[in-house]
């Protein structure tokens, strides 16, 4: 076995098959792994894959994702002396746009003329017109906030590995505890069926105008405090992985 043929083996699920280039590889999960899949469900198998088995809706979707596994990058900058090349063309063509200097998103601030290349540093920029900064620092003593995560993460670099590795435990046990709460209260025993009396318009609903008037269960529902309380618990440890 060569070190390229292990750098370009499958890691779908039971398919350990060994490539001897990149382009192999992608043809390999193309033909074996995602154009023989049927049904409205297209799932990636791929061992660790962080969508944890989460179908995409369309099968050209499944193949964009597997370029994250492959590494395919067919996507090039056209641009003389560019090496640059990406997964997905709209990554493309905003890089594109640093050669070409276009910048069509414009603040949406009144009085405000900055324009940029991409939406999501427009985002980040908008929020220093409101004062937002949601993203906060978890080192204990510390008041820094900041408006994007990207500065943040930048930010917790300038703390000591002890501290980095506090937030990081920290985090871990948040995402444990949150993930066995949810499971304990979606228990169908914990869970209370919600009553609403039915409102029929005889006019204009032919279908219940003779329904009797009595209330209807609904289905099974979380209590709004406990789904409100779960929320913040899960927002804020979102906001505690972006760190890492």
């Amino acid at each position: 076995e060569t070190n390229t043929q292990s750098h370009y083996q499958c890691k779908w699920e039971n398919c350990y098959q060994k490539c001897h280039s990149q382009t192999g590889l992608v043809s390999h999960i193309e033909k074996c792994h995602v154009e023989i899949k049927r049904g409205d469900e297209f799932t990636c198998y791929w061992e660790h894959c962080p969508r944890k088995t989460k179908p995409f809706n369309a099968r050209y979707k499944l193949l964009i994702h597997m370029r994250v596994h492959s590494g395919e990058k067919p996507n090039k900058c056209p641009f003389k002396g560019c090496n640059k090349a990406f997964s997905r063309l709209e990554n493309l063509k905003i890089h594109q746009r640093s050669h070409t200097g276009e910048r069509p998103y414009l603040c949406q601030f009144t009085g405000c003329s900055k324009c940029f290349s991409n939406s999501s540093d427009r985002a980040k920029h908008q929020r220093t017109h409101f004062d937002t900064k949601p993203y906060a620092c978890q080192v204990m003593g510390c008041l820094k906030k900041y408006t994007d995560p990207s500065s943040l993460r930048k930010h917790v670099k300038n703390h000591s590995h002890e501290e980095q590795l506090q937030i990081k435990k920290k985090s871990q046990e948040e995402s444990m505890f949150s993930n066995v709460t949810v499971r304990k209260f979606l228990d169908p025993s914990r869970q209370k069926a919600i009553k609403i009396e039915p409102v029929f318009n005889s006019k204009t609903d032919h279908t219940y105008s003779n329904a009797p008037e009595k209330t209807l269960e609904i289905g099974r529902y979380l209590s709004v405090n406990v789904k409100q309380d779960l929320k913040n618990k899960i927002e804020k440890n979102k906001i505690r992985k972006l760190i890492f």
